[in-house]
């Protein structure tokens, strides 16, 4: 008489293959090798996700494909988190994330740099002299870590020098204004003559006129 086999799948539970199935419950997924629970997270735990459906399919449990039908994961995903398994192990989803380097931009870089450009000195100037990039230096002057100097307001309020405005002439203008000047130097001779002849002596002597008077 044929044995009865028991379902290899517990019930409620979505099967990735004969074998393996996960039960989602109360923001809970648990991990089904058969009937037997093997591994639990949080419904919001994707490293622990990542990491357990690595693990599968790297120790033969599951395909690749398998987990990407039953969780609807993209194939990259499960390819990267493969990977990590096999180069890192476990660890390697729970390891904090390498941050970036030290600030090329550290205060002493930032306050020598402020000083050069205060100085005049242009970008390229500055970024060659602290020996770091020109695109690392306009971004911390675009972010208002550095300040460039405007130009001086005294310069900008200077009034503008104003220059006489020449008036063009016609010719009849032109012969006027001679005239005019040739007649103003004739004045200036003869005023001069009146006044040097009244020096020499050149003017009525005074006994002519007292005779003159004694005349009448």
């Amino acid at each position: 008489m044929p044995q009865v086999l028991l379902p290899l799948i517990p019930p409620g539970a979505t099967a990735i293959n004969e074998i393996i199935s996960v039960v989602r419950e109360k923001q809970q997924w648990t991990y089904f090798c058969g009937v037997q629970p093997v591994f639990q997270h949080t419904e919001d735990d994707r490293k622990s996700f990542r990491m357990f459906t690595a693990q599968l399919c790297a120790q033969g449990a599951c395909t690749q494909a398998q987990i990407i039908r039953a969780f609807g994961v993209s194939k990259n995903s499960i390819l990267r988190s493969v990977a990590k398994y096999r180069q890192e192990g476990i660890d390697g989803f729970y390891r904090p994330h390498k941050g970036r380097g030290a600030s090329v931009m550290r205060a002493e870089v930032t306050s020598r740099a402020q000083d050069l450009l205060a100085c005049g000195h242009s970008r390229k100037e500055v970024a060659k002299e602290l020996g770091i990039k020109h695109d690392t230096l306009r971004k911390a002057i675009d972010q208002g870590r550095l300040q460039e100097p405007t130009p001086s307001t005294e310069e900008s309020q200077k009034p503008a020098v104003s220059h006489p405005t020449v008036v063009p002439s016609d010719k009849s203008s032109r012969s006027d204004a001679d005239a005019s000047a040739a007649s103003k130097r004739l004045n200036n001779c003869s005023t001069r003559r009146r006044g040097t002849g009244q020096a020499n002596g050149s003017g009525p002597h005074p006994r002519s006129a007292l005779s003159a008077e004694e005349t009448l």
